[in-house]
């Protein structure tokens, strides 16, 4: 199935990019905070990112892969980062993360970078954003 994977590729576009993941682990949408609520680019951080799940470290740019995973596998390894980080063992929550963000993967070809700009916006990262 398709999944989003952290990335480095297209950092610098933004002058708020950052990469703080292992490339290719598999990422999730953070907690959002009201910090930046009326800025994507604030200083936090939050609207913009995605959190690897096995660094728990976040990045601005990920991409679509195709691994040999089932949905409750994907469901599965959010809900293991989620507990891991102190989130509890919710696999409801786990469950519609790894729904949308399977969603969000297979409308998009393998290798599109793709970067998160608001709640649960996702857009294609082009080289000049």
């Amino acid at each position: 199935m398709k999944v989003l994977i952290a990335t480095v590729a297209a950092q610098g576009c933004r002058e708020s990019d950052f990469c703080f993941t292992v490339p290719g682990e598999l990422v999730t949408v953070p907690v959002q905070c009201a910090r930046d609520d009326d800025d994507v680019d604030g200083g936090c951080g939050c609207r913009r990112a995605m959190t690897g799940l096995a660094t728990s470290r976040g990045t601005t740019t990920v991409s679509v892969a195709e691994m040999d995973f089932s949905p409750d596998d994907y469901a599965e390894a959010i809900r293991d980062a989620m507990e891991r980080a102190g989130w509890g063992d919710d696999l409801e929550a786990a469950d519609n993360m790894a729904m949308l963000l399977a969603d969000v993967a297979a409308a998009h070809p393998v290798g599109t970078v793709l970067e998160r700009r608001g709640s649960l916006t996702f857009l294609p990262r082009t080289t000049a954003a």
